[in-house]
């Protein structure tokens, strides 16, 4: 990071005469009027510009009190910047390590878990020697979980790498989240009908409905949805349905074919 110490060529530390007398010294070197052509006078004159503005502050003891300030208070941040780069390439580096190295760890208890049921005369040393005691169908198989469970623990750890970072992490939504979600609203709508279908229960619901408006609307704008979803899907599965959807493709194929033999 440059400053205007670097401008004026001096230490930091440089008294006031020091400064004046560098000051000076760069005035001389750089004057526009006494550069060989107007070319180096440009760049002098920009020179220029950057020197008187540097001997403005440090020329005056008040303003140069003030920029020390400010240069320190800057180093401090950039030194906190650096520090916290520096921590999360370490802990980014740490977490890399961590996942290969659990990785290879559950590659070899997948293939010694598997190999519990095979003994064999002399001690195995290595996953590999697990998979070379299996025929191909098999290693198939287990590579593949080992894969599937390998991925599975190193995304799990990156998502909460990235929870530690401060970032944001989404739930990924999976068919077997899907699945378990159906099978919940499966369960509520037998416990309802359950329910329902229970005198005690049949009475205290129908009562609740006609003397709670809240519950009403929101039990009609429930039950409308489910009868649309389920009209929808009844029209589906009809045959003229499926009639009229053949019927359209035919039309349209056979307007296709005349208009590609014209």
């Amino acid at each position: 990071m440059s400053t205007l110490y670097d401008i004026l060529e001096v230490s930091e530390k440089a008294s006031d005469e020091v400064i004046e007398k560098a000051y000076k010294t760069l005035v001389k070197k750089y004057h526009p009027d006494l550069q060989s052509n107007p070319e180096e006078g440009k760049i002098a004159s920009e020179k220029m510009k950057e020197i008187n503005a540097a001997y403005d502050v440090l020329g005056n003891p008040t303003k140069r009190q003030e920029y020390d300030a400010e240069l320190e208070s800057k180093r401090e941040q950039q030194s906190n910047t650096n520090a916290q780069t520096a921590n999360r390439n370490t802990e980014y580096q740490n977490t890399n390590t961590t996942n290969q190295n659990a990785y290879n760890q559950n590659a070899y208890n997948q293939n010694a878990n598997y190999q519990e049921g095979y003994q064999q005369e002399k001690p195995i040393d290595n996953w590999r020697d697990l998979l070379r005691h299996l025929t191909n169908k098999e290693r198939r198989k287990v590579t593949r979980k080992i894969e599937r469970d390998a991925k599975k623990e190193y995304q799990s750890m990156y998502r909460e790498y990235l929870r530690r970072m401060g970032y944001r992490v989404k739930p990924r939504v999976t068919l077997k989240g899907i699945c378990a979600a159906l099978i919940f609203i499966a369960f509520l709508i037998l416990l309802g009908w359950i329910l329902w279908i229970i005198p005690g229960t049949h009475n205290y619901f129908v009562e609740m409905y006609t003397s709670n408006k809240l519950i009403k609307i929101l039990v009609d704008c429930i039950y409308a949805i489910l009868h649309g979803i389920f009209s929808a899907f009844k029209g589906i599965f009809t045959v003229s349905f499926w009639l009229s959807v053949i019927k359209t493709i035919l039309t349209r194929r056979e307007k296709t074919i005349n208009e590609n033999s014209f």
